[in-house]
C-alpha cells in the first residue's frame, strides 16, 4: 500500500516500510490497482500515528467489518475502534484510559481496550 491506501504490489516480507500489517477488508481476488479502505485509510493511519505518539507500538491493524477495526500493539493488547471515530480522539481516549487508576502501570496485563461505544471505555485484563 502507498501512503494513501492504493494497492500497487503484492506484499513481500522484506519490502515492509513500516511495521504495520493490515488484515481483512480486501474483497477482491486481485486487489492490485484498487484502494484499500477508500473512505477511511487516512483516518486509520492518523490514528496509528496518534497512538504511537503517546507511546504505544502498533504491530498490526485488522479490519473487523465495514464499521470497526482493531489495532494490535506489540505487547499483544488489542484496541477496538470504529472507523467513524476521530483519530485524535482515539489517542486521547486511550491515553486517559491508560492513566486511570484501573489501568495505570498495567498495560502488559490488558487483553483489550474497547473504544467503540462513544465516551465509554471497556477493557479486559
Amino acid at each position: 500500500l502507498d501512503e494513501h491506501g492504493f494497492v500497487f504490489a503484492e506484499h513481500k516480507n522484506d519490502q515492509l516500510v513500516r511495521d504495520e500489517i493490515f488484515y481483512g477488508g480486501i474483497i477482491h481476488t486481485n486487489p492490485i490497482g484498487t484502494w484499500f479502505l477508500p473512505s477511511y485509510f487516512g483516518d486509520v493511519m492518523r490514528a496509528v500515528m496518534a497512538v504511537e505518539d503517546i507511546g504505544m507500538d502498533v504491530a498490526s491493524i485488522e479490519i473487523l467489518n465495514e464499521y470497526e477495526y482493531r489495532m494490535r500493539f506489540k505487547n499483544d493488547t488489542l484496541l477496538l475502534m470504529r472507523f467513524d471515530t476521530d483519530p485524535l480522539a482515539v489517542a486521547e481516549n486511550l491515553k486517559v484510559a491508560l492513566s486511570s487508576d484501573a489501568l495505570r502501570d498495567r498495560a502488559e496485563s490488558i487483553e483489550y481496550i474497547d473504544l467503540r461505544f462513544g465516551g465509554r471505555v471497556y477493557y479486559k485484563k
